[in-house]
């Protein structure tokens, strides 16, 4: 009976220390808004075993050790944007709307990427004006196109 005792506070101290690793590293996290951190705080704290796998799979970003080391493979063979002809030295920092930062910040975190200026976006009215759009700028380009997309 003593030895169950013994067996059962050993898995409730492990249990908590582990409980408090998971809530440690939700606060630790870097790139995270504050609020995040506490309502993954929250989340943890209220439901314990669930909050701590909800966390696990859902709260840490990762792309995967592969994805990684093509990501630092591609960066290697990625020219000096100060290099760049037409840059000139401010021409490749990026004006970001302070409302617009923290996203930035995200996208920076999840992907490693820092934002570049020069860059311009539009939003297109629907699929055809988009592909439309497309082929013109691939059909206008020099020497290559490099295309990024998103789901």
């Amino acid at each position: 009976m003593k030895d169950l005792q013994v067996l059962g506070n050993i898995g409730m101290v492990l249990f908590f220390l582990l409980h408090l690793a998971v809530i440690i590293r939700s606060i630790l996290r870097p790139h995270r808004s504050p609020a995040s951190r506490i309502a993954w705080v929250v989340v943890i704290i209220v439901i314990p075993g669930l909050g701590m796998l909800a966390y696990l799979f859902l709260g840490e970003t990762s792309i995967g050790r592969k994805r990684v080391a093509r990501m630092r493979g591609n960066l290697e063979r990625m020219p000096d944007i100060t290099a760049t002809p037409g840059m000139n030295a401010g021409n490749y920092q990026p004006e970001i709307p302070d409302r617009y930062e923290s996203l930035f910040r995200v996208g920076h975190s999840v992907n490693g990427f820092e934002p570049v200026g020069g860059n311009r976006a539009h939003l297109l009215p629907d699929s055809n004006a988009t592909i439309d759009s497309m082929v013109a700028d691939i059909d206008a380009a020099t020497e290559h196109v490099h295309l990024t997309f998103y789901i």
